[in-house]
């Protein structure tokens, strides 16, 4: 592995970080029902409009075509 091939993965590792800690902040946040899934609060509230439940669903959409 190269130099750059390293620090494009550590930059990785340290993105998908950032992005679980948002999702589990946003659920606390939210208190949603124990059984329900992130997925499933952030769905539900993308379609009640809320625009944070947008962005981060976006946000995981973006990350997971990468």
């Amino acid at each position: 592995m190269q130099g750059d091939e390293f620090l494009t993965a550590l930059r990785m590792l340290a993105g998908r970080e950032v992005m679980v800690k948002k999702l589990s902040d946003f659920k606390e946040k939210h208190k949603g029902e124990k059984s329900e899934s992130v997925a499933a609060l952030l769905t539900r509230l993308a379609e009640e409009g809320d625009v944070e439940a947008i962005s981060l669903l976006a946000a995981v959409a973006l990350e997971m075509r990468v």
